[in-house]
């Protein structure tokens, strides 16, 4: 491939993809969206529980009604998370945005980091926004809730605000466009914008697409049209097509014409070489695609690229996966290679391959075509093309043997041809409004700073609150430790040969571990050395299957950074980078994309470093809380009013740095330029670093649906049973007789100790309770939500709304500070449920030192409540051998214990170390079922993580029979803060009443 500067005297200048951004299904950011490609992992899956249930709607082809026969999808995690504060949102505004809103403006933010971008620098700049849009379920679901409209609804739900949003937020004064053609909108957008930079209406633009799933409208809609598939797998090309999957997904691009880029020293992944926009005018029906109108827009955007469609590599195609699209899209194809005289195939001469990205994740709609230019950009950047999934046999209705073309059905190599490797990206909406796109790969240039080695640079960080500063700099080590993973991993193993006292021999030979008689015991205290010096988080499950000294290093310098991977309350990304340029990741490119391309917030850190091993001796000495060589600063206000140290003349030393740092740390808008504090060294090329760790806060309309203003006496006995409250002296009825006193038993098991789990977990046995006595002895409920965590005073209210599976249960807190605890819909499995198996044992604990280490922590519950016999510990597993009776339904202890041993299980196999101060807080529980006959003598509880990252607990009797189980448990980091002794007082007088 040409480097980027080749390209630059043709007559026609592309245009440079210099930052990019996404979330896709199955992936929260770009390098996990290639992952999933390339390892051909599957990632449409049943609708979810907490987007609607979709039983309630299933019907077949032929039914009648408001129903769907398609329970699939591709979907991400989180869209209803947003940090509304970092853009200073007000709540109230937050909650009538439209989460898509909401989305790309996050991914904006990510997209202009990653190209290097601060905020300041693009105020006041021709920046254009280009948005593909279309779909707007939540104004749906909000009338259909009967949500009050307020102020804020008109801007909060007009597509048009997603582009203005951002233009808006960061004072753009270029276009801003959101373009609606349906499933070519974000490639319209794109279109579109390469022209807005080539007419020079903007020096930089911003282009993306959104789509999101929210509601079922759609799916009823897309049945009845008999879109969708039933088998719910895209099947492109293939003979089984049946449809298309629906998904969803958010990404942006920050494009920039070449001269500019390359003048800046920008990042470039890819050119785009040429584009084009056409209707298919009148086709055989609304929807029905035109293969005419399909090679002339073709056509015409290679025509206007300069280049010969035969060059191609590959093309990207619309392909949907619908019997009927797909052999009219490869007629297309064909007859605009006709068109460009390029439809022979000379011997010799490679194929072009035709992939489609939607056989992956799916169709995401309006964000389709920005996907697939995304997943073309890292292909030919990487020189590898993804397999096209769930292809067997052909189509019949396709012919491609007297064709170049060729459908890749496993990853295949790219190859040069003598010629830029290029390709296509078509999206076709099916109003009839097509786009194809042409993009070339570029080779990554040479870095311009090899000549820093040795020398001091300034290393800035800088985050809204100590949380996030604490995650970006695990996100950067996460980077280096990469970049510099060889010499990290010969480090490791000399750790490893001290902490396991093994004699190094002097041939080098690889130690084996049974040789050396390392037992599992002794391996899991040697990681925990190398834990207490690294941070690393480890745990014998991470290296249970290497059998050398040299493996398990490897494993460890290889393993992301547990910092970042235990903050899930953040939304934690990666970069985009292949990995030869990860390995060339400079110091003076880190410290030039920190000091020029990030926005200085309220909380930095800044240090210096000579070399790769230094920042990460650095970074792991701020997050291991020790003391080392780096400056913390917290602005408060204004900041201070300071001048910029003199501009030093030559080689700046340390000092010098660091009085700039403090000039930066201390100035609310610091300025500092690159000249000013290295006057003798050239400014290096942009490094793409993750984006910012943005705070996943739920943020989501509230239904304000009235409750009914009186009932009549036979309506109260009926509703009574579903209505308890919880106070100080225990679960009381309306009538006042006593139920479950669990808030005293909550406070004799913590209110003696130093760390305690916040009392708001007691909302998960009011809900089993609540279950239980509304008349089933073994039930079900799924979508369950958790509160954040907090102390109850006055107590709480569970109260069920509805009946049968249209139920709703809340428990309220109540009191000076009223917050939602827990939100639950009602659920049916069918009984005698099967419990996730045990998994093998790798090593064992005893009561006694689980509770041990749990003191050491800082957690000690009290005596009546250590329940805990013995612990097996397995790969990803833990299974607590127990003895809980629970002799009496008034007896809170059995649920106290129960529930305490679950989630710190919980926390102690995410985090070994246990740590109080990113506790992982069970916060989202897919479903939960028991059965209350089964729970009379609980013996064991299995806590198990699964492949897709989240928890199942099991619980089961001394009959084996399952008591409890829950399933799709998803966690978040919250700081459980140390008691002080006044709390401590007041809490052991609780007890006591």
């Amino acid at each position: 491939m040409r480097t980027a500067a080749a390209i630059t005297s043709e007559s026609a200048p592309p245009v440079a993809i210099v930052g990019m951004h996404g979330r896709f299904p199955g992936a929260a950011d770009t390098p996990a969206f290639w992952s999933n490609l390339v390892a051909g992992k599957d990632v449409v899956g049943e609708i979810p529980g907490d987007r609607w249930n979709w039983r309630r709607l299933h019907g077949e082809k032929s039914a009648e009604g408001e129903t769907s026969y398609s329970r699939w999808g591709g979907f991400t995690e989180h869209v209803d998370c947003f940090d509304a504060g970092f853009f200073g949102i007000l709540p109230r505004e937050a909650d009538s945005m439209d989460p898509q809103q909401r989305l790309f403006l996050q991914t904006a933010h990510s997209a202009f980091e990653d190209a290097g971008f601060a905020a300041r620098d693009l105020a006041g700049r021709k920046v254009g926004v280009f948005v593909g849009v279309g779909n707007a379920d939540y104004p749906v679901l909000m009338r259909g809730d009967r949500v009050p409209v307020d102020a804020y609804r008109g801007t909060g739900m007009a597509l048009t605000a997603i582009p203005n949003r951002v233009s808006f937020q960061f004072d753009l004064r270029g276009p801003s466009s959101a373009v609606d053609t349906a499933c070519s909108g974000s490639l319209v957008a794109l279109h579109r914008a390469v022209a807005s930079l080539r007419d020079g209406e903007c020096e930089l633009a911003l282009v993306g697409g959104v789509n999101l799933l929210l509601g079922p409208e759609l799916y009823v809609a897309f049945s009845k049209a008999e879109m969708l598939s039933p088998t719910g797998r895209c099947r492109t090309f293939d003979a089984g097509a049946d449809g298309y999957v629906r998904g969803e997904g958010v990404a942006a691009l920050v494009l920039r014409p070449i001269a500019a880029a390359l003048a800046d020293g920008d990042y470039v992944y890819g050119l785009i070489r040429g584009s084009a926009e056409n209707h298919g005018g009148r086709a055989h029906s609304f929807t029905a695609p035109n293969p005419d109108a399909q090679a002339e827009v073709i056509r015409d955007a290679w025509t206007r690229a300069g280049l010969p469609l035969g060059n191609a590599a590959f093309i990207e195609a619309h392909g949907t996966g619908t019997p009927l699209g797909d052999p009219i899209e490869i007629d297309g194809i064909k007859k605009a290679l006709a068109l460009s005289g390029g439809s022979d195939r000379p011997n010799g001469v490679l194929p072009i391959y035709i992939s489609s990205l939607k056989s992956h994740i799916g169709h995401l709609e309006a964000a389709a075509g920005i996907a697939a230019v995304i997943k073309a950009v890292l292909s030919l950047q990487r020189s590898e093309l993804p397999g096209n999934q769930h292809f067997e046999h052909l189509n019949p209705q396709i012919e491609i043997g007297n064709s170049p073309l060729a459908i890749p059905e496993k990853n295949v190599p790219l190859q040069t041809r003598g010629v830029p490797l290029c390709a296509g990206v078509s999206s076709f909406g099916f109003g009839g409004v097509n786009a194809h796109v042409v993009l070339e790969g570029v080779a990554s240039a040479a870095q311009r700073d090899a000549d820093g080695e040795g020398r001091p640079f300034l290393i800035l960080l800088s985050a809204r609150d100590e949380s996030g500063l604490r995650a970006r700099a695990a996100q950067l080590l996460d980077v280096v430790q990469y970049a510099e993973g060889t010499a990290r991993q010969r480090r490791l193993e000399l750790e490893l040969y001290d902490a396991l006292a093994i004699p190094r021999t002097p041939d080098a030979a690889p130690a084996g571990l049974a040789a050396n008689a390392v037992s599992p015991t002794k391996l899991t205290r040697a990681l925990e050395q190398l834990s207490t010096t690294a941070g690393r988080g480890l745990t014998i499950a991470d290296v249970r299957d290497c059998v050398t000294v040299e493996e398990v290093a490897e494993r460890i310098a290889r393993r992301p950074s547990s910092f970042a991977l235990r903050d899930l309350s953040r939304l934690i990304s990666g970069t985009a980078l292949p990995e030869s340029a990860k390995r060339s990741i400079s110091v003076p490119s880190i410290a030039r994309s920190l000091m020029l391309g990030r926005e200085p917030m309220s909380e930095r850190l800044a240090f210096v470093v000579r070399s790769l091993s230094d920042l990460i001796k650095r970074l792991e000495s701020f997050l291991a809380d020790a003391d080392g060589e780096w400056k913390r600063f917290t602005l408060r206000g204004r900041g201070e009013k300071l001048v910029p140290p003199v501009t030093s003349s030559g080689h700046p030393s340390e000092h010098h740095l660091m009085r700039w740092a403090e000039y930066w740390g201390l100035v609310k808008a610091p300025q500092t330029p690159w000249a000013g504090i290295y006057p003798d060294f050239p400014l290096p090329a942009k490094t793409p670093l993750p984006a910012y760790p943005f705070e996943l806060k739920r943020i989501w309309f509230r239904s304000t649906a009235p409750a009914p203003a009186a009932e009549s006496e036979d309506q109260g006995r009926k509703s009574r049973s579903n209505v308890m409250h919880l106070h100080e002296g225990g679960l009381e009825a309306r009538e006042g007789r006593r139920l479950l006193p669990i808030s005293v038993a909550w406070r004799e098991c913590w209110g003696a100790s130093t760390v305690g789990l916040p009392s708001s977990l007691v909302a998960l046995p009011v809900l089993a309770e609540h279950l239980e006595r509304s008349g089933s002895r073994a039930g079900a409920a799924d979508r369950i939500g958790l509160g954040r965590p907090c102390d109850l005073q006055a107590g709480a209210t569970a109260r069920k709304s509805g009946d049968g599976e249209k139920a709703v249960i809340h428990c309220i807190a109540e009191g000076p500070t009223t917050g939602a605890l827990l939100e639950a819909r009602a659920a049916s499995v069918a009984p005698g449920f099967i419990p996730q198996p045990s998994a093998e044992c790798t090593g064992t604990v005893d009561g006694s030192e689980f509770y041990r280490m749990l003191e050491r922590a800082g957690f000690q519950p009290d005596a009546r409540y250590r329940c805990v016999r013995r612990v097996a510990i397995g790969r990803g597993h833990l299974g607590f051998e127990v003895d809980l009776h629970r002799t009496a339904a008034e007896d809170g202890r059995f649920w106290t214990a129960l529930i305490s041993t679950v989630v710190l299980g919980i926390g102690w196999l995410l985090d070994p170390a246990l740590s109080p101060s990113g506790f992982g807080m069970i916060w989202r529980i897919g479903l939960l079922r028991f059965d209350a006959d089964a729970y009379d003598h609980v013996v064991r509880i299995d806590i198990a993580q699964t492949e897709d990252g989240t928890i199942s607990v099991w619980a089961r009797n001394d009959r084996s029979e399952p008591a409890l189980g829950l399933t799709d448990v998803l966690t978040r980091n919250f700081s459980l803060a140390p008691v002080g002794r006044t709390e401590l007082r007041s809490r052991a007088a609780g007890a006591g009443r």
